[in-house]
């Protein structure tokens, strides 16, 4: 959030306009400019991409810094993933 200063609420507002025009002109063009999912489709149909990728602990390290970033961003007592990275936590090797 941009909160009080103005010069956040006008990069704020840019981007969400920017993301907003790039997915109109997606719409309109009957394409996907984000193209992740369909590498992942075309690495798991062609054997490039194995179950082990995908297992818990190999995520582990992506987990930690997704939960770190939103730490940083919600702060340790405002995070509504604070239970959920606990549990993710305690589940891992």
């Amino acid at each position: 959030m941009a909160d009080e200063n103005l010069g956040y609420h006008w990069a704020e507002m840019n981007a969400s306009l920017g993301a907003s025009l790039v997915k109109g002109m997606d719409t309109l063009r009957h394409r996907d400019s984000d193209q992740s999912h369909a590498r992942v489709f075309r690495l798991a149909a062609f054997g490039g991409l194995t179950e082990a990728a995908l297992l818990v602990k190999n995520l582990d390290s992506l987990y930690r810094l997704m939960f770190n970033i939103g730490d940083c961003i919600y702060g340790t007592e405002q995070s509504h993933y604070s239970s959920r990275q606990q549990e993710f936590l305690l589940q891992s090797p």
